[in-house]
Parts: structure tokens; C-alpha cells; sequence
């Protein structure tokens, strides 16, 4: 047999929690989820209870992986046309070494067997919006010879289940899933990733509580997802490019409490979120941003079947995606830590805290998510961001990690808006998405205090002396009591509004070496008044190359050096003006440029 590799995702932390109480069950400290040391406690609420799933992924090695096994795409698949049936195995492991642990609820025959795949398929079957189907495929009680340790399970189950039908990865591409249920409390799960197929343990057993959760995120490794995480940018928009997230944001793996790939929590089988359902064609009722200012209603996601959208898909300018889904306490997120749970506070560089379990459930949040690659092939990890103010007034770096009525995010790059207009729990939430720079303030000229002006008094006269003298109008008649002139009336504000640009872009040489660096003539047209200044992007084929700096002094023309094109072919280049105060963002056509 050919043991598959270990894939160990890091988990960012400075400290271990201490044993958590499993109803029961002891964890060790190894095996609790990871806070910082300066993580901040509600003294005064629960605290849930938690099951860390650290280092539960196993990838199989390609030389494994069949040809006909499908992996998921890194691009947004389209919905699947028909079910895709999945048959699971039940193998319950009475675990030979494993003498002093406490034992766990596993399925005593198979009618109760049937129960468990029926509460499975019940899971997935809603959450993959009816495009995978779990079977029951067929149930054994065995002796394993094996210590109580995840790995060592998982091996000997593979090579010695079903007398070997699943050995050296047989069931790869077949959508045959072994499930070994350990008798005793060994650890807590383990799962393969991806390959339409795999095999997954559970040192937790089958029951309710914590089984059932356990078992469901590791089968949703088997369909290829990996880990919902939640990270904090130390960034003024709380929020990075993807080159530069992993040193400007601290991310805590497990750390979405609203999504079945993140921590397991007792009684809890939240939702698969947004961006894993889009990706792998789960759900169809979602809508794709990329420019305009555009108003949705978003439907909690758990409202299946319902009329309308459940998430939204943003791409931004520079080819950066973020997912924008609506949550509330129904079906499967009823019991989420996140309504339930102590609010917590997790602090890290420059005093960020990203905080979370402080959604009030009946209301809910919006909530903003990305994905990276994750170190299994063809799988991705989402990343929730704490991006709304925890409170009113409080702290700027204090964050958690949803959005209320009346809150927005920006992006990075400041050419991305998303504002909360409005929540409700039964209609959904009203979201604004809008293209472009912030549109700052209108700057409104300061209202002139009116003055009093004295005016000097007619003479009395007798006629037919003299002429009455002629007045300044706005003057009543003449006495000897002086008057003022009525004040002029203010002003009207005084708006200032963006001037428009044109930017456009003439290569030098339409064709160039993949070791040299192509020029570019660029010039942002802007009429009258100060030049532009401001930053020049450069995108070979949407992919953003690098950033030029635009000063008032080149008058809106500027020579730039393409980075090296490293790889032959044609590409698209196009150049975007990012704007300022004073003049609006504006692209140029594509032109094309050939590598050789």
C-alpha cells in the first residue's frame, strides 16, 4: 500500500486553550482549538464547546489519482445537470491498542447504519442544492489491529475494510466512500481531499452531538473543500491584494464558525458557505459584479428554493473576487457558536483584534469571504474578513466579522464598495455594490456670516430747498435714525465634483522578447485645470502586473516598462488611471503585445 501524504495546514497562534469538556470527553490541550494568548473572553456567557480538527487532511499522492477522477476547477463551475450518487461505507473499528480510552456511539447494526448515511445525505443533499446524493453502500464490524492514533486508523482501515476493496486508493474517481467509526475516543477525524471518492475517520464516533459534525466536515474534504478560516488585515481597509495577504493579514485556521469546514462545535452543523457552494456549481442563484453601482437583495442563504439571489460574486478591478452572502439562525445554523457562543476578541500584531460569536442571530449578518489555494491539489480555503466595526464609536482596529445595517467595506485598492442598507431575517439584506473610488465628501464653501452695514442718514429738508436726495436701494425712506442694508443672501454651496479622464495606451513594439521589457506610452486625457497625479495599473490578460506612480509634472503622459513577459504567447494589456480627488478612474482598450 502506498500511504498517502500527510497535508498539514498551519494554524496561526500564539498560545493553546487548556483542555475543553467534551460532555464527558477530555481533549488535551494538543487537540483544542488555537487563540492567541490575548484573546478576550466574555466572562459571562458559556463557552461552547469546541472540537479542533488540526491537521485532518490527507491528500493522495497524483501517482494515485486515476485519470477518470475529476478534481474540482479553480475557476466557478456551472451547476451540474444531474445528481451525482456517492455511496457510503460503513466499517465500525473496535481499535486493538486502544485499551483506557472512553468509549464513543457508533452504529450497532446496519439498520442503524442506514440511519447515519440518511443523516448524512440529508446534509449534503441540501447543501449541494440537490447535485449529490449519499447511498448506502454497505456496513461491518471489524478488529482493527492499529494504536488509537487518526493516522495509524486511517491506514489500516484503508488496506484491511471490506476486505481491501479500498487499498492503495482503489476507491479514487469511483464515489465509493469508506467511513471508520472507532468504538473509542481515538482524536477526531480525518479525512482525504477530494478525487470523487475517499476515506475519512472519526475518533468521535457517530453520535449526534459531536459525531454527526465531525463525520460531515471530513466528508466535505472527500468532496474537495478545505478549511473555512477567518483573518484581520492590519490594513486601513482591513483588507490586502492577494500577493501581499499573507504578510498584512493574520489568519486562524477553522476560525469561520459559520461554515461546516470550519471548527466543530457540539450540536452545530452550520451551512457550507457561499463561495465553496458557487465554485463547485452548488448553487445557481447568485450574481456575478465586476463594474456600475449595482442595489441587490440577498436572501439568507439558507432559504433554499426561494425566489431571488442567496450570494453575491465581485470581482474587482484587479481580478480580486470576494463573496457577499446573508446569514441568519435558520435550519443548519440554528445552533451556530456564532449566535450562541461567548464574544470573543483574538488580538494580534499592531493591537488588531478580530472578534467573533457576536452576531445577533435573529437579525443576522452580512458577511464578506475570499479564497486562497490551500496545500491540497485543486481545493481552496475560504477566508472570512473582519471587516465591520465591533462597535459604534469603539476602537477603528476592534473588528468582527460581519456587517450590520448602515456598515461598508472597501477594498484594498479603494476601487470596490459594499455598504449594508438594510437587514431582515425574512426578506433578506439590501446591499449596495459600487465600482470605482470612494466618492469622497462634497466640499461645500463655508456660508459668509452676513455684516451690518451703517448707513448714513438723509438730511431733513424743507421744500422746495432741494431735490430729494437719491438713496442706495434696499434703504428705507430717510430719518434721522440710521438703517442697515438687508445682508445678501448666502450663497449656494459649492459642490466639487470629479473631472473625467480618458486613459489610452500605444505600445512601442508590438512584439517582444520574453526576456525583455516591453514600453508602453500612456496618457490619461483631462481637459483643463491641474494635471492628474495618482497611480497607473497594469494588467497583462486581468492579471495586474505592477503599479506606476503619476505626477503632475508628466502632465498626464508617461513612458512605462512592462514587467518580462515570462512565458510566451499573446496577452492583453491594458492600463488603468486609479484616479484622485479630482479626476474619475479610467481604463484604456486592450491592446495586444506578443512574447516570443
Amino acid at each position: 500500500m502506498h500511504l498517502p501524504s500527510r497535508y498539514v495546514l498551519p494554524a496561526l497562534a500564539i498560545a493553546l486553550v487548556s483542555a475543553l469538556s467534551l460532555g464527558g470527553i477530555s481533549v488535551p490541550a494538543s487537540a483544542a482549538p488555537v487563540v492567541p494568548s490575548s484573546a478576550v473572553v466574555d466572562p459571562g456567557a458559556p463557552s461552547p464547546t469546541v472540537v479542533d480538527l488540526g491537521n485532518d487532511e490527507v491528500a493522495i499522492p497524483t501517482s494515485e489519482i486515476p485519470p477518470v477522477a475529476r478534481k474540482h476547477s479553480t475557476a466557478e463551475a456551472k451547476a451540474a445537470a444531474t445528481t451525482q450518487v456517492h455511496t457510503i461505507w460503513i466499517s465500525v473499528a473496535t481499535i486493538s491498542r486502544a485499551t483506557t480510552q472512553p468509549a464513543v456511539a457508533v452504529p450497532a447494526n446496519e439498520t442503524a447504519a442506514r440511519a447515519f448515511v440518511a443523516q448524512l445525505n440529508t446534509y449534503w443533499n441540501r447543501e449541494s442544492g440537490g447535485k449529490i446524493s449519499l447511498a448506502f453502500g454497505g456496513f461491518e464490524t471489524r478488529a482493527l489491529d492499529s494504536s488509537c492514533n487518526l493516522n495509524a486508523i486511517y491506514s489500516a482501515s484503508e488496506n484491511a475494510a471490506f476486505s481491501g476493496a479500498f487499498s492503495d486508493s482503489q476507491w479514487a474517481g469511483s464515489y465509493k466512500h469508506l467511513v471508520t467509526l472507532s468504538t473509542k475516543e481515538c482524536g477526531t477525524g480525518l479525512g482525504s481531499v477530494g478525487v470523487d471518492g475517499g476515506l475519512l475517520v472519526s475518533g468521535l464516533g457517530s453520535s449526534a452531538s459531536l459525531g454527526l459534525p465531525t463525520v460531515l466536515h471530513e466528508f466535505g474534504h472527500n468532496l474537495g473543500f478545505s478549511h473555512g478560516n477567518a483573518s484581520i488585515c492590519a490594513t486601513s481597509t482591513f483588507d490586502a491584494s492577494t500577493s501581499t495577504f499573507a504578510r498584512s493579514c493574520a489568519t486562524s485556521e477553522y476560525s469561520d464558525y459559520l461554515d461546516i469546514m470550519g471548527y466543530t462545535v457540539r450540536d452545530s452543523v452550520p451551512h457550507l458557505s457561499s463561495p465553496q457552494r458557487i465554485r463547485t456549481g452548488y448553487m445557481g442563484d447568485y450574481s456575478t459584479l465586476s463594474s456600475g453601482t449595482t442595489t441587490a437583495t440577498i436572501k439568507p442563504l439558507g432559504t433554499d428554493g426561494t425566489s431571488g439571489i442567496r450570494a453575491l460574486a465581485v470581482t474587482d478591478p484587479d481580478g480580486e473576487t470576494y463573496y457577499v452572502e446573508y446569514r441568519v439562525t435558520d435550519n443548519a445554523d440554528a445552533n451556530s457558536a456564532e449566535y450562541t457562543g461567548p464574544t470573543t476578541c483574538a488580538t494580534y500584531a499592531s493591537s488588531y483584534s478580530r472578534c467573533y460569536m457576536d452576531t445577533e442571530g435573529s437579525i443576522g449578518g452580512v458577511r464578506i469571504l475570499r479564497v486562497s489555494a490551500s496545500g491540497a491539489p485543486s481545493s481552496v480555503e475560504t477566508r472570512l474578513l473582519a471587516i465591520g466595526p465591533l462597535n459604534s464609536g469603539g476602537s477603528a482596529t476592534r473588528r468582527d466579522t460581519h456587517l450590520d445595517a448602515g456598515e461598508s467595506f472597501t477594498n484594498y485598492d479603494d476601487d470596490l464598495t459594499i455598504t449594508v442598507n438594510s437587514v431582515n431575517a425574512t426578506t433578506g439584506a439590501s446591499v449596495t455594490v459600487a465600482f470605482g473610488p470612494r466618492p469622497p465628501a462634497p466640499v461645500v464653501s463655508p456660508t459668509p456670516t452676513p455684516t451690518r452695514t451703517a448707513v448714513t442718514p438723509a438730511p431733513v429738508v424743507t421744500p422746495p430747498v432741494a431735490p430729494t436726495p437719491v438713496v442706495t436701494p434696499l434703504v428705507t425712506t430717510p430719518t434721522t435714525t440710521p438703517t442697515a442694508t438687508a445682508p445678501a443672501p448666502a450663497p449656494a454651496p459649492k459642490i466639487v465634483t470629479k473631472s473625467r479622464t480618458k486613459t489610452t495606451v500605444v505600445l512601442v513594439k508590438k512584439k517582444v522578447s520574453k526576456t525583455a521589457r516591453a514600453k508602453a506610452k500612456v496618457r490619461v486625457t483631462y481637459g483643463s485645470g491641474k494635471a492628474p497625479t495618482g497611480t497607473l495599473a497594469v494588467y497583462a490578460n486581468k492579471k495586474k502586473l505592477g503599479s506606476y506612480r503619476l505626477t503632475a509634472k508628466a502632465k498626464g503622459r508617461v513612458t512605462i516598462s512592462i514587467p518580462q513577459l515570462r512565458t510566451g504567447g499573446t496577452y492583453s494589456i491594458r492600463v488603468v488611471y486609479k484616479g484622485n480627488s479630482l479626476y474619475t478612474t479610467s481604463r484604456s482598450t486592450a491592446k495586444k503585445l506578443t512574447a516570443r
